[in-house]
């Protein structure tokens, strides 16, 4: 059958609608995918809120439960304006120290800690150890190997970051001016913060990383009480029982840190 100049056919009205629906089924696909996405990154961002939010809370308190915190944040304190949630309603549970989300698709883990030690991350601490690893030259000393990280880094150390700081001693620490050093020149890998600007020399610290644990000082001043660094500068020779039996002596410990 012929047409004319003007109008479709039947058959190719019912092709082009055919064409349209799928066209917009697939954009509405691909919408849709879109939207999971972007409600997944917010949820996984959430409950990254929730397990800083719980490092902190745990300097204060090193017994509080982290499944209670997820529920009742209010109880220990205001940590933020609106309680963090999964924008597609899943529910988030405690499991080993990590926080899950019910919601099908949402199975990314966020470390939160075991609810008896915080776990940190140092980004500041990781770039110091990167620039250690491309010092080429030889080292006889820590102190040289401080003066050439010192250089490495552009002639200053890099600042520990406040809220490790906050969560090692308190809000009233932050903005103390400490900086990470290393002393890696024997048997044990030591990282330490320091204070004195970038004095090199340095070796009284605030702060140790010892195989993945962070120590905070527990020595004070005789008169003023406040808090003072401990020597570290023989650390890096001690191992196992030595080791342990150091720093208990003078650090207690904070928590893990990754780096």
């Amino acid at each position: 059958m012929q047409r004319g100049s003007k109008g479709f056919t039947l058959v190719e009205l019912v092709v082009i609608i055919a064409i349209l629906a799928i066209l917009a089924g697939i954009a509405l696909i691909k919408i849709s995918s879109a939207r999971e996405e972007a409600a997944k990154k917010v949820c996984y961002t959430n409950r990254t809120t929730i397990a800083k939010a719980y490092q902190f809370a745990l300097s204060k308190n090193s017994a509080i439960n982290l499944q209670n915190f997820i529920n009742h944040p209010e109880s220990y304190g205001t940590y933020y304006a609106e309680k963090p949630a999964c924008p597609l309603g899943g529910t988030f549970t405690a499991a080993n120290g990590k926080i899950v989300c019910s919601h099908e698709g949402h199975g990314e883990e966020v470390i939160a800690g075991s609810g008896t030690r915080a776990e940190v991350t140092s980004d500041n601490l990781i770039k110091t150890i990167k620039t250690l690893a491309g010092i080429t030259k030889k080292i006889n000393s820590g102190i040289q190997l401080n003066g050439e990280l010192k250089e490495a880094l552009g002639g200053n150390f890099l600042p520990v970051e406040d809220y490790i700081v906050e969560l090692a001693f308190g809000d009233s620490y932050k903005g103390s001016g400490l900086t990470w050093r290393t002393d890696s020149t024997n048997k044990t890998t030591v990282y330490f913060a320091a204070d004195g600007d970038n004095d090199w020399s340095n070796w009284k610290a605030y702060l140790v990383v010892v195989d993945g644990i962070l120590y905070k000082t527990t020595l004070t001043h005789s008169y003023s009480g406040e808090l003072i660094g401990a020597n570290v500068a023989q650390l890096n020779t001690l191992t196992g029982d030595q080791l342990a039996k150091a720093l208990a002596k003078d650090f207690e410990v904070v928590g893990e840190i990754d780096y």
